[in-house]
């Protein structure tokens, strides 16, 4: 029997592979942090809301013209305010103390026989009638009262002012002409503050 020998190459049996060079191991490359997308519903609301403002502004657009929104009202505004500041020495009736060189400032009104009331209350007496209309007649201030109406008209601020007979009184703006209901005359003023030491002199009896 003849036996072979596994040994030496080329003898009985087919050269063994070559060995493998071994190659160094790079490290893994690593990558920026990806940031996890939101659930497919979730991106879904997202895509869509850009869509759903469009339409809003769409919308407002069509709605405003090629004009652009509409204007908000502006509120009244008083187009005859009163004019016209002249100085007068005014005389307190009850105690005759003078003021002088007060200024007063024409007020137009819308007719004649108007009335003065002896305060700012609504129930206040009638003392006396500012009998002409237009800008024949002068205010010295005005202040708020209790609401005055005269049909559609009414208002709270009345003019301090003396009446054709001589008698001081309140007349209701609602007769002043310009302005609307419930707001107050543009040129004339209202009374200022009055300050004094010691011993104070009584305020404006028109001011009252």
């Amino acid at each position: 029997m003849t036996t072979l020998q596994l040994g030496a190459a080329g003898e009985g049996s087919p050269p063994p592979p070559p060995p493998r060079r071994a190659v160094p191991s790079s490290p893994p490359t690593r990558h920026p942090a990806v940031t996890s997308l939101s659930p497919p519903e979730r991106r879904t609301s997202l895509h869509a809301a850009p869509f759903r403002v469009r339409l809003a502004a769409l919308a407002v657009v069509a709605l405003a013209g090629p004009a652009g929104p509409a204007a908000v009202p502006a509120q009244a505004t008083d187009s005859v305010p009163c004019h016209t500041t002249v100085k007068r020495d005014l005389v307190d009736p009850s105690s005759g103390r003078t003021w002088p060189g007060t200024g007063v400032m024409y007020c137009n009104l819308t007719r004649g026989h108007v009335s003065v009331h002896a305060s700012r209350s609504s129930g206040s007496p009638v003392v006396g009638h500012l009998e002409q209309g237009g800008a024949a007649n002068w205010f010295v201030t005005e202040m708020k009262g209790e609401t005055y109406r005269d049909g559609a008209a009414e208002n709270q601020w009345r003019a301090s002012t003396r009446a054709d007979n001589g008698r001081w009184g309140w007349t209701p703006e609602v007769s002043f002409a310009g302005g609307g209901n419930y707001e107050d005359d543009a040129g004339l003023l209202m009374p200022g503050s009055y300050t004094c030491a010691n011993t104070c002199a009584p305020a404006p009896f028109w001011a009252h």
